[in-house]
């Protein structure tokens, strides 16, 4: 890979093939040709670069130990700048990026070409990347603001609260369809009435919501399964994106069981079923268009299989209940120790 400076210096020799300074100019333009496409789930205040006449927005990305970056303008000469900047500094460790030259505008000729404003607005770029490579030089530990930007290929942030209990939530529609899906942010909030909640995120092709929400709206009831090691293959299989029509038990080949007092089924090979009556929706806060919606229910009604209590206890560990980690990492409940409470 070429060095900052072999990159600067093909720029340069790029635009002295230009007498023209509208030559010169279309060039930049051309440059915007190459950029890829920008996730727009960014494209807003917080990764606007302010001191541009043009809107750019420029998000930081690490992969490994190199820093890259998304960007966008909507202005062209904008889009062309840009580009160069992030195909000189991109792709490369953050402690490279913090000990470059960044008077690349004078070594290009560009402080003369450019307009004082369009040269004020590169020089904000020039910035804004060498903060995020500021930002984003720690060698031993690490310290991010995640509305600023994920400095990981992939968000971590599901890879450091675990592990999380599986709610393996079953409803039914109002046509009388099974619809049957599993949910890790998931877990008991009181016990005075026992409460659950557990939190759906997006919609469907079909919906803004997911299956389970939309049923859960219009029936007011659910029962809350667990997975276990012997039915985790199952249990994959049900969070994939079925019709609305289809009957997900039958997808996802589980045996359904009559729930007691409420009309949706329960899974048959779950240790315990939870039946659940609806308490409340709490619409949470969203940095995008997803919606993150939280549904709290009451369980009205525990059905524990009998060769899980053992003198009076429930015997969890033989649950073999499994839980989410980070990335698509699951583990098991093995093991258990005590701690007294004086």
């Amino acid at each position: 890979m070429k060095t900052i400076e072999e990159k600067i210096n093909y720029y340069k020799e790029s635009l002295d093939l230009f007498d023209d300074g509208m030559e010169k100019y279309k060039f930049l333009i051309d440059q915007a040709k190459n950029a890829k496409i920008f996730p727009e789930e960014y494209r807003n205040e917080t990764f606007k670069v302010s001191g541009c006449q043009a809107q750019v927005w420029l998000v930081p990305k690490l992969n490994k130990d190199k820093l890259s970056f998304y960007y966008d303008s909507d202005a062209f000469i904008s889009k062309g700048m840009v580009t160069i900047l992030c195909d000189i500094y991109g792709d490369r460790k953050p402690s490279e990026i913090k000990g470059s030259d960044f008077n690349m505008l004078n070594i290009l000729e560009l402080d003369t070409l450019l307009t004082p404003g369009r040269r004020n607005g590169v020089y904000s770029m020039l910035e804004k990347i060498k903060e995020y490579a500021n930002s984003y030089s720690w060698k031993l530990n690490m310290f991010y603001e995640p509305k600023k930007g994920i400095p990981f290929e992939i968000d971590p942030f599901k890879s450091l609260v675990f592990p999380r209990p599986i709610g393996w939530i079953s409803s039914i529609s109002k046509n009388g369809v099974s619809n049957i899906a599993p949910y890790s942010y998931f877990n008991s909030v009181a016990d005075d009435p026992p409460q659950i909640m557990f939190c759906s995120n997006g919609g469907t092709a079909h919906s803004k919501y997911k299956d389970s929400l939309s049923n859960i709206l219009s029936t007011r009831e659910f029962v809350v399964n667990f997975a276990t090691s012997a039915t985790r293959i199952q249990m994959n299989n049900s969070s994939r994106n079925f019709k609305p029509d289809e009957d997900e038990f039958i997808l996802s080949k589980l045996k359904k069981k009559k729930s007691k007092l409420v009309k949706v089924p329960s899974v048959k090979d779950s240790p315990v079923n939870l039946e659940c009556k609806l308490v409340k929706i709490i619409k949470l806060k969203s940095n995008s268009k997803k919606t993150s919606t939280m549904i709290i229910g009451e369980v009205i009604g525990i059905f524990i299989k009998d060769k899980f209590i053992n003198n009076n206890r429930i015997d969890s560990v033989s649950m073999r209940y499994i839980a989410r980690m980070g990335y698509s990492e699951y583990t098991t409940v093995a093991s258990k120790f005590n701690l007294n409470r004086k």
